[in-house]
């Protein structure tokens, strides 16, 4: 288990357990595996109790940003397990998309960070008080991209850009206004 870093607090009971994540992995799985699935898929492993611990942080009306590793982080987001079932049956296992969930995933490497950098800028110049969370792995973690992006909320973004390494679970960023 990670310890969730004392800025973030837990705001809600998440209502997906680790076996319900398991399974449906093992079920997206076993789908592309007999060749059911038309595109490429990647899984999540492991770390299930601390992505529910994270998301007991998230309101459900943040914005969550991520990469192509994304069927957890959006079922613990509340996007329903058959909708994102069929998405991934569709082809977009790797970039799950849901405006009516605030949710946004791609397969492109650090595709999601200039985005999530935008709608919390958005966010703030609205005076909202919803939060960007923009999951990003390891190695993105070590790109230019990041790095730019990074720099900008720093600088000019008055954003507060909040970069919590999980080790091999891989980093997470919470953008919001300060």
């Amino acid at each position: 288990m990670i310890k969730i870093p004392s800025n973030l607090k837990k705001i809600r009971e998440v209502d997906v357990t680790p076996k319900e994540l398991i399974d449906f992995e093992s079920r997206i799985k076993e789908k592309y595996e007999d060749g059911s699935i038309p595109s490429p898929i990647h899984l999540s492993k492991n770390n299930e109790h601390e992505l529910i611990q994270v998301f007991e942080c998230i309101d459900k009306n943040d914005w969550v940003f991520c990469s192509w590793r994304n069927h957890y982080h959006a079922l613990l987001h509340g996007i329903p397990e058959d909708k994102l079932y069929d998405d991934i049956m569709d082809g977009r296992s790797m970039s799950t998309n849901s405006r009516e969930h605030n949710f946004y995933a791609s397969s492109i490497v650090g595709g999601t960070i200039p985005l999530a950098v935008g709608t919390a800028l958005g966010l703030k110049m609205k005076f909202s008080d919803r939060k960007v969370w923009c999951f990003v792995g390891d190695m993105t973690f070590e790109t230019g991209i990041f790095y730019e992006a990074y720099k900008y909320v720093k600088n000019f973004g008055r954003l507060l850009f909040r970069a919590t390494d999980f080790g091999s679970r891989g980093p997470l960023a919470c953008l919001e206004a300060i």
